[in-house]
């Protein structure tokens, strides 16, 4: 089903699957506390959909529901909170100042609703269920490809779910807010809410094609970096981060491809359309053709695995125990 914007809804398709017909005595059952008021999880269900299709006529379709209906369980929902969730006046319906700032809350309560159920029913003893993580592109091969092998190698009937965020901060993020359990993004001072897990800290070394380095020396001084043709995610903080502690705040740069997608970067490296920063194990293995060559100092990267700082799902806690096996480095 599609939204007023043409888009398509996750609450309609939801709904054609089952998920948002009328609650049961189950749903109803499911209860939330909010500042001590009562809050039942189909209503947060409800405000979601009308807040996600721009409209309560829209919003009772997409949940196949009679709108007076809806329209009520909106009304008892606002009148328990004490404060007005939709300007009704507006074309189409749009949140108020207080509707906006209840939204994350009622994704992050529902996620937490969702985790416990499936704990409940299907992944006590990790024999089915899901794994939500999330990670930046720049984690998307290491170290999440072996980290995903191994949990898949020990627990085959858990269904992990990779979703990729714009940035670590945005993977952070989508984990406060219950979109997912875990994230791989670099090591942060931002954790608040949230628990780290430091992973193994990889050497990140100059990769390029032969004739772009000429006679540099090896290992070739950071501040030499600058005047290289470079191929970087300009997007992504963390990464730019990365570069200026590289060559230093004496130099700009020479950035010739602005790249957020890691195997177009490793495609245009390999042809030689400039050099790069990437870990010694992901350019000798998906690079082909390129040479890599230490810096001086050396430089190293040291990713972490985050975590919601409440009880985690079994699963996410069984990731989150193999991820903390893993030896603090892979250098040398």
């Amino acid at each position: 089903m599609r939204n007023a914007h043409g888009k398509v809804s996750r609450i309609g398709a939801d709904a054609q699957e089952g998920r948002y017909d009328m609650p049961d005595k189950t749903e109803t059952s499911r209860v939330v506390s909010l500042a001590g008021r009562r809050i039942d999880a189909y209503q947060l269900r409800y405000f979601l959909a009308v807040a996600e299709e721009g409209g309560f006529s829209r919003a009772a379709d997409a949940l196949y529901l009679a709108q007076p209906s809806l329209s009520q369980a909106i009304r008892t929902l606002e009148r328990r909170l004490g404060t007005e969730l939709f300007d009704r006046s507006a074309h189409p319906v749009c949140l108020t100042a207080a509707g906006e700032r209840f939204a994350p809350a009622a994704r992050e309560l529902l996620a937490d609703l969702d985790r416990a159920r499936l704990a409940v029913h299907a992944v006590r003893d990790l024999r089915s269920g899901r794994l939500d993580i999330v990670t930046h592109a720049v984690f998307s091969v290491e170290p999440l490809v072996e980290l995903v092998h191994r949990f898949r190698k020990a627990y085959d009937n858990i269904l992990v779910n990779v979703l990729t965020a714009k940035s670590s901060e945005d993977a952070r993020e989508l984990v406060r807010h219950g979109a997912a359990e875990l994230a791989i993004g670099y090591e942060a001072h931002d954790t608040e809410g949230l628990t780290a897990i430091p992973l193994p800290a990889h050497e990140v070394v100059l990769t390029a094609v032969p004739g772009i380095l000429g006679s540099l020396p090896a290992p070739l001084p950071r501040e030499s970096v600058a005047d290289l043709p470079l191929i970087f995610d300009l997007g992504d903080r963390a990464t730019a981060t990365m570069l200026r502690q590289t060559i230093g705040t004496k130099k700009t740069p020479r950035v010739v491809v602005n790249c957020s997608n890691p195997t177009a970067l490793w495609g245009l490296v390999s042809r030689g359309a400039g050099v790069t920063l990437l870990s010694r194990h992901v350019a000798e293995k998906y690079v082909p053709n390129a040479v890599v060559v230490s810096l001086h100092p050396f430089l190293y990267r040291t990713p972490a695995l985050f975590a919601r700082a409440e009880p985690l799902s079994p699963a996410a806690t069984a990731f989150v125990a193999l991820a903390s096996e893993q030896p603090r480095s892979t250098i040398g």
